[in-house]
């Protein structure tokens, strides 16, 4: 699986006003639960938008993690279950 490197910024306290922590929000599509890879499309745009609003939501632990999700808002989705869907097919 690949990874992803995202920037950071240290800490040298937990209240440091300059400091940035990497955050990723992620998700996965089951393919279990869907009926046709067809779907994925509309899915894909509704998890997007799921997780961008969820960062506004958020309760966030510390001002350096705050800031590295708001200021990038990076996102990860994923597939899930594909022996499932491949066997159900």
């Amino acid at each position: 699986m690949p990874e992803i490197a995202l920037p950071t910024k240290p800490l040298d306290d937990v209240n440091d006003e300059n400091g940035e922590i990497a955050l990723c929000t992620l998700s996965a599509f089951n393919l279990g639960a869907i009926e046709s890879l067809d779907e994925l499309e509309e899915l894909a745009v509704l998890a997007v938008r799921a997780l961008d609003a969820l960062l506004d939501y958020r309760d966030y632990p510390i001002l350096a993690a705050k800031r590295g999700a708001m200021g990038r808002r990076t996102l990860g989705i994923g597939v899930i279950n594909f022996a499932y869907y491949g066997e159900a097919r």
